[in-house]
């Protein structure tokens, strides 16, 4: 079986690590802006080596800022460059991947779906780059209905850490009702591994240990997915 970080997280914990020893030998200031990755050890460990997680863009004053591996709105991030902060980008290249598809579906005049949890950090990234109002985030198929009755073209992109069932039953709703729909699988393989082989050890366990963070969208899913059974 899969288990453990997958490669982007493994990349953003290691680009924290080389950031903190380096704001160490200068004395710089080294931010984090949101959570790294969520999971509270690994941030615990940055904090004790100086990295200091911030929410808000103003409590970046100088240093270095770390970009967490589920991305950042586009904005925040110029904002950084344009006052002479450091970047590290630990952004995950499989979340850029639905950043980059959304920028050109929205200079094709394609409404997005966005098949994601809107108060998650990923998305609102996602949703900077589409940078148009006429978008719907969403996990519910049934939801699709509040699109308005002009639309004709969609374009469906999904948060890299959905469950891959209920990107497939949205797809559906929008084949059925839409003339063109576009539609971009941007649920990373590490996740859809772990799904489908907790979904496996599930059905043979009689109880079934989720070892990662609350906090983690990764680590809910495969939650939710084991509770069916």
């Amino acid at each position: 079986p899969n288990g453990g970080a997958c490669f982007g997280v493994v990349r953003a914990i290691k680009l924290g690590h080389q950031a903190a020893s380096k704001g160490k030998a200068s004395s710089a200031d080294v931010y984090s802006f949101g959570a790294i990755v969520h999971n509270p050890k690994t941030i615990r460990e940055l904090e004790a080596q100086g990295v200091k997680t911030v929410e808000e863009p103003a409590q970046v004053t100088g240093g270095t800022v770390i970009l967490r591996s589920h991305g950042v709105r586009q904005e925040i991030e110029k904002d950084f460059k344009t006052r002479g902060v450091q970047v590290v980008d630990a952004t995950c290249p499989l979340v850029k991947k639905p950043q980059k598809i959304a920028a050109s579906l929205g200079s094709r005049g394609y409404f997005l779906v966005l098949v994601g949890d809107a108060n998650h950090p990923e998305v609102k990234g996602v949703l900077s780059y589409f940078g148009k109002e006429n978008y719907l985030v969403t996990y519910k198929p049934d939801e699709i209905e509040k699109i308005p009755a002009d639309i004709t073209k969609v374009g469906i992109v999904a948060q890299t850490t959905i469950e891959v069932g209920v990107l497939n039953a949205i797809v559906e709703k929008c084949q059925k009702r839409f003339s063109e729909v576009a539609v971009y699988n941007t649920i990373c393989d590490a996740t859809s591994i772990r799904q489908e082989e907790a979904e496996v050890l599930a059905k043979k366990a009689d109880v079934l240990v989720v070892v990662g963070g609350k906090n983690s969208s990764n680590t809910n899913k495969l939650v939710k997915i084991c509770q069916k059974y």
